[in-house]
């Protein structure tokens, strides 16, 4: 995550204001430790460049699964936009400032998983998820607290 963001960047993300990549440390860290699972949707990008400088406004969807103190699962989805700066630099786009604009939010108990004991193949925060066959990439090897999902 932090190879996005160019040196001396910074991100404002709502309760983390810091540079991009410290962001990028503390938001790893934070879903590790604090969640199941995450995704983020990216919608639509209205983007203008002018040489080296880009600025764009991108719509996302964001999707996380916990588990609170009493065991219970809570799924919490946000709808907002990046609006971003980025500059090229040896001819690669980063970010060199980020803002994170909230535009709803909202949580769920979740009460049942209704796909739970179909033949699936569950999403791994490991090297045993598909992807990284597929992509010939290796995980990071960062350990991750094991949930279950069966509610």
């Amino acid at each position: 995550m932090a190879s996005v963001y160019l040196d001396g960047s910074w991100d404002d993300h709502g309760v983390h204001k810091m540079p991009g990549s410290a962001f990028a440390e503390v938001a790893t860290s934070s879903l590790l430790k604090d969640s199941n699972m995450c995704v983020h949707h990216l919608g639509q990008s209205l983007i203008r460049i002018d040489g080296d400088e880009a600025g764009a406004d991108t719509y996302f969807i964001a999707v996380l699964r916990r588990t609170v103190e009493d065991g219970q699962e809570i799924l919490d989805q946000m709808g907002g936009r990046f609006v971003d700066r980025f500059r090229r630099h040896n001819g690669k786009w980063k970010i060199s400032h980020r803002t994170c604009v909230r535009e709803w939010s909202i949580s769920h108990p979740v009460q049942q998983d209704w796909l739970i004991g179909m033949p699936f193949v569950n999403g791994e925060r490991s090297g045993r998820d598909p992807s990284f066959l597929v992509l010939n990439i290796k995980h990071s090897g960062i350990p991750v607290h094991s949930a279950s999902h069966e509610a």
